[in-house]
């Protein structure tokens, strides 16, 4: 098949998030993440580290009096970084330089500070009305997921229905993944709609494995039905893992203590919501599902590995088969040689083999 939903591996590999390019420029991320704490610390910060200098530097590169003590230095220090600059004091040799850098710093914390100020209520309208749409759109997701399913419990069309069944998902995957990087999908109180759309997504799993299991002649609805199993499994896995990794709702100032307790190995205790436990639930099942799979399709002549065994299987009478052919073909598909033994019994038995071309 040329569908590439149609070629996944029995169980994919675990791949790293989607990275969409960011809407945003990277000051931009920078300083929309910065919270008022963080801001004042920087700002303390410099001040202090500026009336060190003055205060500790030889007197020919710090200010223009002698005997300076350490009210001096944050005196100047303060009056400088927020550029009043009253000219008692002023610095001299390389003190000119660190006053330039004090006066700059000054002026960017200043006009951060004014702007979180002026725009923080239209960014929290903005945030409002965008997880709103977030979670109407999550909801519509979730009941076509749900339609869908009850479509292919149904059994009137199942190729069609696996195969609208695998767009569907695809599309709801590029949604989630693309705003779970550009728009904080994941943060912003998206988790109890999340844990629905994940729950219907695992059921549409668990349909989709009980259609493989019963599919015994259909090459085309096995396969569907297996990839759409995998994908399932697969969508859900790397939204976890972005929830595992989801920082973007902390501040310059959290990341610090994270480290930090990180690097002295303290312990941090993370209470979990309830619609996170519902989630890691969802997935647990959706991962054992997956492994009980592998374990059933290791000696189950399923159509696709019927399908296999006769790609691989010699031209010609069977008599003029090579010797142990079966052990050969396990060995090239990576299965067993009763499975492969199983499979050649079942060609012969439709006719299907041997191949006269």
């Amino acid at each position: 098949m040329s569908n590439d939903i149609e070629k996944q591996t029995l169980i994919p590999k675990l791949e790293k998030p989607h990275q969409k390019t960011y809407l945003t420029t990277p000051i931009g991320r920078f300083v929309e993440r910065a919270s008022y704490l963080d801001l004042f610390i920087f700002g303390f910060v410099v001040i202090f580290s500026s009336a060190l200098y003055f205060w500790l530097i030889p007197s020919g590169h710090s200010l223009n009096k002698e005997n300076i003590d350490i009210f001096d230095a944050l005196y100047f220090s303060i009056v400088t970084f927020t550029s009043l600059g009253y000219g008692d004091l002023s610095p001299i040799g390389y003190g000119r330089l660190i006053a330039t850098l004090v006066v700059v710093l000054g002026l960017i914390f200043i006009a951060l500070l004014v702007g979180k100020f002026a725009s923080e209520r239209q960014q929290t309208i903005l945030l409002l009305l965008h997880t709103s749409d977030c979670q109407r759109r999550i909801s519509n997701f979730s009941l076509e997921i749900e339609e869908i399913n009850a479509l292919l419990k149904k059994g009137s069309n199942i190729e069609k229905d696996l195969h609208v069944s695998a767009n569907i998902l695809e599309i709801t995957a590029k949604y989630l993944i693309f705003n779970a990087n550009q728009a904080r999908l994941i943060s912003f109180g998206n988790e109890s709609a999340l844990a629905s759309l994940y729950k219907e997504i695992s059921k549409l799993q668990e349909t989709s494995l009980k259609i493989h299991k019963n599919e015994n002649e259909n090459l085309l609805i096995s396969r569907r039905s297996l990839a759409l199993v995998n994908r399932c499994h697969g969508v859900v896995r790397q939204m976890i893992v972005l929830h595992k990794n989801s920082k973007e709702d902390k501040s310059y100032t959290q990341l610090f203590i994270i480290k930090l307790l990180n690097f002295l190995r303290i312990k941090q205790q993370k209470s979990l919501s309830g619609s996170m436990l519902r989630i890691n639930g969802t997935f647990e099942k959706m991962n054992n599902d997956i492994i009980l799979l592998k374990r059933w399709s290791q000696g189950k002549a399923t159509p696709i590995i019927i399908n296999d065994v006769y790609n691989n299987a010699p031209i010609g009478p069977k008599e003029n088969w090579p010797t142990n052919i079966h052990k050969e073909i396990a060995k090239t598909l990576g299965i067993s040689n009763n499975l492969v033994s199983k499979s050649i019994n079942i060609l012969l038995e439709k006719r299907k083999l041997p191949k006269m071309k």
